[in-house]
């Protein structure tokens, strides 16, 4: 009967982590299960890694983009590398990634 329980705890233990690391971005996930990379082939990360961006913060260069972070470091991101985003708001992820809004 010991054996059982001890195997019953584990199963529901095991099953909480899937949940809770399945969840672990939230809305955000898209990022990270997107399969995005950036030029050198390293993935976007996800949302810990990709703060949001003013659009104003943006400017657009013949290739690519020049991003300003909200830590006011800058990043230069080629066209290969910016990808539709699933919000309104611009986020740009340290790898070098660049997810902009339907509207920018």
């Amino acid at each position: 009967m010991r054996i059982l329980t001890f195997l019953l705890v584990v199963a529901v233990a095991a099953l909480l982590f899937k949940c809770a690391t399945a969840n672990a971005h939230g809305e955000h996930e898209w990022i990270n299960e997107g399969g995005y990379k950036n030029a050198l082939g390293q993935h976007c990360c996800g949302f810990e890694d990709c703060p949001t961006v003013e659009s104003s913060n943006i400017k657009t260069l013949p290739d690519g983009y020049q991003v300003t972070m909200p830590n006011g470091g800058v990043l230069i991101i080629p066209n290969g590398a910016s990808y539709g985003s699933h919000e309104q708001t611009p986020r740009a992820c340290y790898p070098g990634c660049l997810f902009l809004p339907a509207s920018n």
